[in-house]
């Protein structure tokens, strides 16, 4: 729910404030704010520097943040391509190899 939320915010939000405020919870220490930020952008929104953040947090420690990451470049696929989904079907974590290597959807 707080990933729709967020998504939401930040679809709203003018572009520079959008980019910030992405950026700094991709870098965040908090792992809440980088998952948080992950799962927004499973949503169909516009957001500047998608790639970057995207590509950052699929190096994440944690493995429901790199599924996540997944799930969005799925979403965002058209602008991203699939540099970081076919990076991730090689994960060390089973469900981030399984999100990565399913059939693209719609």
């Amino acid at each position: 729910m707080l990933g729709r939320q967020l998504a939401h915010t930040l679809g709203d939000a003018k572009p520079l404030v959008a980019t910030h405020l992405a950026s700094t919870w991709a870098l965040s220490e908090d792992p809440l704010r980088r998952m948080a930020i992950a799962h927004a952008l499973e949503w169909a929104f516009p957001l500047v520097g998608d790639d970057i953040i995207l590509e950052h947090l699929a190096h994440d420690s944690d493995p429901k943040v790199r599924a996540a990451v997944v799930r969005a470049a799925w979403v965002r696929r058209p602008t991203l391509g699939t540099d970081i989904v076919d990076r991730l079907s090689s994960d060390p974590d089973a469900e981030v190899r399984a999100i990565a290597r399913r059939p693209a959807r719609g």
